[in-house]
């Protein structure tokens, strides 16, 4: 069910702040929108609220602490109508092609999908997993290529934190049989649930609210667009989920050091780092077990 309302937190920062800052809310919310200086990221009315908001605050209070020297950043809560909040996103949203074979469109709009292309259909809802963000496409290109034509298929793969299920069903469009795709907020995984519905992918994608603990591997591939902290808190659980000779791509880190800690975690636990892509300021890191 669609919320009735949006609450937009519109955030205004200093100057040196604002693309740092856009881009670590960009990342956990999967889009925000810039205008005049300032940045809006929409949050659904609900249950979740609270909490959802409680974490964009802190979010923007770690990153003010970096730089101390400047004034802390204004947040304004405004209250948004549901039907202003789609045509805002119709207009920002459009077709797209994220990686050689991927392309990412909303369910109002049409693309001319070329051989070997596999269309993605998804509305963001509340989760804002467009695969336009500059880490969901750097986790899609890895992704395409790890699952290039000739290549052996993963048996079984892992989206952790899956949003609106982009990746999970970038996964299982490409080939993949059998996808768990997790995430701890009730309303990603309604969204996510419905889009993997709405393409087609349910028998493959199967959408859970449950717990990492709970779910039971070995994976082949395991996904991962989240942030440093988590990635870092995580890593022993992951690792112990990742299959012999399985694949695990992570995104979500700003470059000149996020990565390099990460990588240095996980290669601690016996994984060897293949590949490190850049976009923007964001880099993704493929290692294998």
């Amino acid at each position: 069910m669609s919320p009735d309302a949006w609450l937009c937190l519109t955030v205004e920062p200093a100057a040196d702040l604002l693309e740092p800052l856009a881009a670590r809310l960009g990342a956990r919310l999967g889009g925000v929108e810039i205008r005049g200086g300032c940045i809006l990221a929409y949050l659904a009315e609900g249950p979740e609220l609270a909490a959802q908001e409680a974490r964009l605050l802190a979010e923007i209070q770690q990153l003010a602490a970096t730089a101390p020297d400047l004034p802390p950043p204004l947040v304004r809560r405004t209250r948004v109508a549901a039907e202003d909040w789609g045509r805002n996103w119709q207009a920002f949203f459009k077709a797209s092609r994220v990686s050689p074979r991927l392309v990412v469109k909303p369910s109002w709009e049409a693309f001319p999908a070329a051989p070997g292309d596999v269309i993605l259909e998804l509305d963001p809802g509340m989760a804002f997993g467009t695969g336009l963000h500059a880490t969901t496409r750097l986790l899609l290109e890895a992704l395409d290529e790890a699952l290039a034509p000739g290549q052996p298929l993963p048996a079984r793969a892992l989206d952790l934190g899956t949003g609106t299920g982009i990746l999970a069903m970038a996964a299982a469009g490409l080939g993949v049989p059998a996808v768990v795709a997790l995430d701890n907020d009730p309303l990603a995984v309604e969204i996510a649930a419905a889009n993997v519905a709405a393409n087609s992918l349910a028998s493959r994608v199967r959408v859970s609210g449950e717990d990492l603990a709970d779910s039971t591997g070995p994976f082949d591939l395991i996904l991962a667009n989240i942030t440093q902290d988590v990635l870092l808190e995580l890593s022993v659980p992951l690792a112990a989920r990742l299959a012999p000779g399985g694949r695990l791509l992570l995104s979500g880190l700003l470059a000149g050091g996020q990565e390099e800690r990460v990588s240095a975690c996980y290669q601690g636990l016996g994984l060897t780092e293949t590949g490190r892509r850049f976009r923007e300021e964001w880099a993704a890191l493929t290692l294998r077990r």
